[in-house]
């Protein structure tokens, strides 16, 4: 094909662009640049390495090889086999965070072989999501190919912990700013842990990313450590003088030597590994070094390798772990929350994302976070003891820690009895619509709120067909004056949530300024939204939940709850640090100017460290709601309650 110019551009004469007839030759030439230029690195670092080489060495390499003795290579065996059982956990943790049903032992074994043939033969990625595939039955291309990436990523990150705790603790010499380059991997290790905390999920392309609990990198950390050390000693074995060389002196210059022929693309790290060791060990004899490296590319690549593809080519029987004929864990159905439910409050379960808990004769409400499995409120049947020790089971399994939430006082004590650690998070304020007595002196307060509330002609309504377009408006400029409003244990504002609620709205000159919502079943209401616009007529909320009493005394309801009030501080330090970090005045002036009765609630846990833990991860979700994890909705969904201790939103 010639080219002619034509009206300023140059063009083929069978009228086609040259840029588009070369293209796929240029996307085939990039790939396979792509493709060669590990290798091309891998020779570089080989040429490097020869040239450091002289005759002698090379003549002293074989005897150095055969003086290796059977014990040594024996010994190098066993740690070789304690590196790659260290090397299957990876897969087995990932397994478990991903929930894809496989065994343990299935995923352990694959996983070995997949890391085995991938490190050998490189593009270790798709090396080992084919192997995966090909071993596991029932796993998809595309979840095995999530399970590679996974375990490559989770290596990085264990690596790079482990480099940098061996750097801070044994420097090397040969680096001067070793100790600093390990204290910033650690912080590195440490900032995306924490990361991952904070913002467990990352949407990338429209699809949601959930990061391992933390308790599942602590697991990795610790794997990527046996992992290593294991290795790093068969290398130690297989020196002619083991002890020649201190294990803290080559740990850190094996890791800085694995992690640059992982960097280097190469088939199992082959150049960069073996230079940087050569470089970063000049004491050691090169003969000695170089034939431990020989015997280590056999008995830790080689070995491994052919094990694997005849596990490849003769694969071991893989089954599923029998069915559960009754999920534990279940997905909420609308049948499973009845009327006559233990709480008002589990009627938000449908709209949080709850699950149903089922064990033996309990059933109760669970919450599913990134670090946690918190069992919410009073079970709906049954005792809170089995229910609990059921979820630590699933929660051990899931790489979280289980904890129980906002339980009374019944429950909490059959748990302490069996050792569980408790807090007491707050109190609920309940009132008695059929002894409320607006006449008694000490709520002289709540009469003068009402009297300015009716002097500035405020009236109530029981809204059964509200105008959601008003209520909405006043939502955002509550939110626009007190903050983004919060999510998972407190309340939304949604239309399809509204409906199966008891609404109550104030208004002035006949316009809608503020509204009040409760859950309501058959043994009592519970308050859960509060919305009002700027500038309020003192008094307003007291006179929605004097409306909201009438009601209930007249429908005879037991009970009128106005959910959590902070705990006064007692004298021991757990009290008086809950105290402050759930203070909010203004909120709780409001609700004891009706005179409440205190019923305790209480946060508990197998250990006082689980608690605190899990206590943590549901103040991170309810201040930074997962959209992820909450059920979509027929109208965009805000979220608040103000009935939470750990996290109070603002005082009305």
């Amino acid at each position: 094909m010639t080219l002619q110019r034509k009206s300023g551009h140059w063009r083929a004469r069978d009228g086609a662009r040259p840029a588009q007839t070369l293209r796929p030759s240029l996307q085939r030439l990039r790939q396979l640049c792509s493709l060669l230029l590990p290798w091309g690195g891998a020779l570089l670092c080989l040429w490097l390495l020869m040239g450091r080489i002289d005759a002698e060495t090379r003549q002293a390499m074989p005897l150095a090889f055969a003086s290796i003795s059977p014990l040594q290579w024996l010994a190098a065996l066993g740690t070789t086999g304690l590196s790659f059982w260290a090397l299957a956990r990876y897969d087995i943790v990932l397994h478990q965070h991903l929930r894809t049903g496989i065994a343990p032992r299935n995923a352990g074994r694959a996983g070995a072989a997949a890391i085995a043939l991938s490190q050998t033969l490189g593009l270790g990625t798709l090396t080992g999501g084919l192997v995966r595939w090909k071993l596991l039955k029932g796993l998809t291309p595309l979840m095995a190919g999530k399970l590679s990436l996974a375990v490559a990523l989770s290596f990085f990150f264990g690596l790079a912990g482990i480099t940098g705790l061996a750097l801070l603790v044994a420097p090397l010499p040969a680096i001067p700013a070793s100790r600093a380059l390990g204290a910033g991997l650690l912080l590195l290790t440490t900032g995306f842990a924490l990361w991952t905390f904070f913002r467990p999920c990352l949407r990338v392309f429209g699809q949601t990313l959930r990061w391992p609990s933390l308790r599942h990198l602590g697991a990795i950390l610790l794997w990527t450590g046996l992992d290593t050390l294991a290795a790093c000693v068969t290398l130690a074995l297989l020196l002619q003088d083991p002890a020649a060389l201190p294990l803290t002196d080559l740990f850190p210059v094996f890791l800085l030597a694995l992690a640059a022929g992982i960097a280097s693309g190469a088939p199992g790290g082959v150049g960069p590994f073996e230079l940087v060791l050569v470089a970063l060990l000049p004491a050691l004899p090169a003969p000695d070094l170089l034939a431990a490296l020989l015997g280590f590319r056999l008995i830790y690549y080689a070995l491994p390798a052919i094990l694997a593809l005849g596990l490849l080519l003769w694969p071991a029987p893989c089954r599923r772990p029998p069915p559960q004929m009754h999920p534990r864990l279940a997905p909420l159905r609308p049948g499973d929350i009845a009327a006559d439910r233990a709480q008002p409050e589990h009627g938000l379960c449908p709209h949080n994302a709850a699950q149903v808990l089922h064990s033996g004769q309990t059933r109760a409400a669970v919450l599913r976070l990134p670090q946690s499995l918190i069992l919410w409120l009073d079970p709906l049947t049954g005792p809170a003891a089995p229910a609990l020790a059921t979820l630590s089971d699933l929660a051990r399994a899931q790489g979280r820690v289980a904890a129980a939430y906002k339980i009374g006082p019944r429950h909490a004590a059959r748990l302490r009895a069996k050792g569980h650690a408790a807090l007491h998070i707050c109190d609920e304020a309940l009132l008695d619509p059929a002894t409320f007595d607006i006449d008694q002196p000490r709520l002289r307060q709540l009469r003068r709120k009402l009297r300015q509330a009716e002097k500035a002609g405020i009236s109530v309504i029981r809204a059964l067909r509200p105008d959601l377009t008003a209520l909405a408006e006043i939502d955002a400029a509550w939110q626009a004056t007190n903050g983004p409003a919060r999510g998972i244990t407190m309340g939304r504002f949604c239309p399809r949530l509204l409906a199966s609620q008891r609404l109550y709205v104030a208004l002035s000159n006949g316009r809608p300024v503020a509204f009040m919502s409760w859950h309501q079943c058959d043994t009592g209401l519970c308050l859960d939204l509060m919305r009002h616009l700027p500038d309020l007529p003192q008094g307003t909320m007291h006179l929605l939940v004097m409306a909201a009493l009438t009601e209930a005394r007249a429908g005879a309801h037991p009970q009128l709850s106005l959910a959590a009030l902070p705990i006064t501080p007692g004298p021991d330090f757990a009290s008086r640090i809950t105290a402050r970090l759930t203070a909010n005045p203004g909120l709780t002036r409001f609700k004891q100017s009706f005179a409440p009765t205190r019923a305790p609630r209480y946060a508990l846990a197998p250990s006082r460290a689980a608690l605190l833990f899990a206590l943590a991860d549901l103040a991170r979700a309810i201040r930074h709601p997962d959209r992820a994890s909450t059920p979509p909705s027929p109208a965009p969904a805000h979220h608040d309650h103000e009935a939470f201790a750990i996290a109070p939103g603002p005082g009305s």
